[in-house]
């Protein structure tokens, strides 16, 4: 049988729960406590305390007076510093006193002894698009433009996407007159016409090669390429 009702005890437990209330709402809005080192408090984001910045090269262009190349007597290498004093080499010495060392054992190098053998054995950083520019055009300015032909096809094989090693191709096959050096060329072109590659003219670019009026300009044109007649 259920107890009678009873209206004080009622009101006495309603009392309480609203009592309860404000204590529930205050649980509800506190922070969730995420740091354990410190309870209620949120843990605060970290601040990064690495970044990134670009390493300093020890070595510039300014401070290297060298200009054309150079040999070094101790392991042969044979270096092409730019008109700024830049070669490749730089970037993989890491102070001053490397550098001295470098420096000292180098010695002017004359280009017109340049063959393919010591381009392939000698001459540093030749990976690099403008070291072998600047080889083929010191096998341009001796006349040996097959040799000039060979490492600048060699280069675009492994590199195709410089359209302007396939420009002094071109160039050196319309000068040198050779329909073997033309082949070549032609077998070049075939093979990278179609090749899809970060440069999206480049079949544009190779089939201007072909043009007759391309052809028959570039023949009888005056070409400078850095400040060398081709």
């Amino acid at each position: 049988m259920n107890a009678p009702f009873d209206r004080r005890k009622f009101i006495k437990t309603g009392g309480s729960i609203l009592l309860l209330l404000p204590l529930v709402e205050y649980c509800k809005s506190r922070p969730k406590a995420t740091d354990p080192s410190v309870p209620g408090k949120p843990k605060e984001k970290g601040i990064g305390r690495h970044t990134s910045k670009k390493r300093k090269q020890p070595i510039t262009a300014a401070m290297v007076s060298n200009r054309g190349w150079y040999k070094n007597k101790k392991n042969g290498k044979i270096h092409y510093f730019d008109k700024r004093g830049f070669t490749p080499s730089l970037q993989y010495l890491r102070n001053k006193k490397e550098f001295d060392v470098f420096i000292q054992h180098l010695e002017p190098w004359d280009a017109k002894q340049l063959t393919l053998e010591i381009y392939h054995k000698n001459i540093s950083k030749k990976n690099k698009d403008w070291i072998t520019e600047t080889a083929a055009l010191a096998f341009i300015s001796s006349g040996s433009y097959a040799n000039a032909a060979t490492i600048i096809s060699e280069r675009i094989g492994k590199r195709p996407v410089n359209v302007r090693l396939w420009d002094l191709l071109a160039l050196v096959t319309i000068r040198s007159g050779d329909e073997q050096l033309r082949i070549a060329q032609q077998e070049l072109m075939t093979k990278f016409s179609n090749t899809k590659d970060r440069h999206k003219h480049l079949g544009e670019r190779l089939a201007k090669f072909n043009k007759p009026e391309w052809l028959a300009k570039m023949k009888t044109a005056e070409i400078t390429w850095d400040n060398q007649k081709i």
